[in-house]
């Protein structure tokens, strides 16, 4: 019997797991097997890595701005009623005063129509034989109506108006053939 130690080899024989490695031992099918990775998939792996390694701050940071953009879209909002609301109340101020300036142009046209009915009821009571029975305001003019017992005081009358009102003041018309006699002058201030 040929015996030899476990140790040793015969010179032909090669070691036993080198022969092993040639032989494919993986009992897998061929699509459950591990793959190699080639260069190519290395490197597309790997710019895939830097690109969402790049994209991914300015992903967070697109979250970030679109949400101050959103809290300035209200303030905006927030701002424009404010201005709608200072711009009605800048109308109605506006309106008031337009009421305001007419209002005071108003009594003052009342106060001068004031001044002038007394002026005209001054000059009638100072001369005698005037005696002032309406005096009616049309528009713009004033038609004083009353009775005169002279002619002169008429005209006395007349003069005094005209020294007030200049031309303005029309000629009287009478009405009656004797005194006293019922007369109508028209003012046009």
């Amino acid at each position: 019997m040929n015996e030899q130690p476990p140790n040793e080899q015969l010179p032909n024989e090669q070691p036993p797991l080198r022969q092993t490695r040639g032989l494919d031992v993986n009992l897998l099918p061929e699509r459950y097997r591990r793959r190699r990775v080639t260069g190519t998939q290395l490197v597309i792996i790997a710019a895939m890595a830097i690109v969402i390694a790049l994209l991914l701050p300015l992903y967070l940071m697109l979250g970030s701005v679109l949400s101050q953009n959103a809290q300035l879209q209200l303030d905006l909002r927030a701002v424009t009623q404010q201005v709608q609301a200072k711009r009605d109340k800048l109308k109605s101020v506006t309106q008031l005063q337009a009421q305001a300036i007419a209002y005071k142009s108003v009594a003052a046209e009342q106060g001068k129509l004031n001044t002038e009915l007394q002026t005209v009821s001054d000059k009638a009571a100072a001369i005698s034989g005037i005696v002032l029975k309406t005096i009616a305001v049309e528009g713009n003019k004033m038609v004083l109506s009353g009775t005169a017992d002279t002619d002169a005081a008429l005209a006395a009358y007349r003069a005094a108006l005209q020294q007030e009102w200049g031309a303005k003041v029309g000629e009287p018309t009478l009405v009656g053939q004797n005194a006293p006699w019922t007369f109508t002058i028209t003012i046009e201030p």
